[in-house]
């Protein structure tokens, strides 16, 4: 079918109207392959085909946007936290020369320096820390501060809290009762 000039300009018309509507919140959004609403802020040039795929003459999508890639499947990693490997009994050669742990030297360790250290000691040495690799492809994954995260930990230190809060209460409640019979004003 083969338009005239103002036949094609009053299409393009027609057509900018629709999206200037569209982005007013005038007209419904427009609907991809799947049924699925498209934000009609999102660029042209992202929503219609790919030209070098020949797909030009699809209609608006973004289909070719998602990373079919990615393993849906993959299952959650984390490190597992505070895990020990061997306890020695002895100070070994090239150990931590503060806690006697293998798995890193004086310069890396995280214990609070002691008066003598485990070299000279030979006492008291700390287990060897669990050293993972986990390759985490997931951008989202790879930054997830709560990544491994237990809501029971958390659980625990509210309960203490709270028996703490409940023992300062009976304590100012023993200590009101004692105060009003020494009340000498």
């Amino acid at each position: 079918m083969i338009l005239s000039v103002n036949e094609k300009k009053a299409l393009l018309k027609r057509q900018k109207e629709l999206e200037e509507a569209r982005k007013a919140g005038i007209a419904p959004a427009a609907r991809d392959s799947n049924g699925q609403e498209i934000n009609p802020h999102i660029p042209q040039y992202m929503t219609k085909g790919l030209w070098y795929l020949n797909q030009e003459n699809t209609k608006t999508t973004l289909t070719h946007q998602k990373n079919w890639k990615a393993d849906l499947s993959e299952k959650p990693l984390w490190f597992n936290r505070g895990a020990k490997v061997f306890q020695a009994t002895k100070y070994r050669k090239s150990a931590c020369k503060n806690c006697g742990a293998i798995t890193h030297n004086y310069k890396n360790c995280f214990e609070r320096p002691r008066r003598s250290g485990a070299k000279i000691t030979n006492n008291s040495i700390a287990p060897d820390e669990k050293i993972e690799s986990i390759h985490i492809t997931n951008y989202e994954a790879k930054r997830d501060r709560w990544n491994g995260y237990e809501t029971e930990n958390y659980a625990k230190t509210v309960d203490k809290y709270n028996r703490i809060e409940q023992q300062a209460k009976k304590f100012v409640l023993a200590f009101n009762k004692l105060t009003k019979y020494w009340n000498y004003s």
